[in-house]
């Protein structure tokens, strides 16, 4: 996946070490570019979204969906008409 075909961008510590990571739709599904605090990101980690082929996710945003504090991805996919929501447990 490419992020340069990008249809949202969001960031957000979603790895929970600190440092800022982006998250990225695009037809492909979405991937996370994780931060290393210097400015730097890593390579794409690509992470499947349920939409059908062809039809990329629309929107992602990102929050603490469970209320305790660690931030979670919502991605609206308009071939589910809903929202996906990828949860981020604390800790290992």
């Amino acid at each position: 996946m490419s992020p340069v075909n990008a249809e949202d961008v969001a960031a957000a510590d979603e790895d929970g070490d600190g440092k800022p990571d982006v998250v990225v739709t695009s037809s492909a599904g979405m991937c996370v570019l994780y931060g290393d605090g210097a400015g730097r990101f890593g390579p794409p980690v690509q992470y499947g979204v349920g939409a059908a082929p062809g039809v990329a996710p629309l929107h992602i945003t990102t929050g603490s969906a469970l209320g305790d504090g660690v931030l979670d991805v919502g991605v609206f996919s308009a071939s589910q008409l809903g929202l996906n929501v990828f949860f981020r447990r604390r800790g290992p």
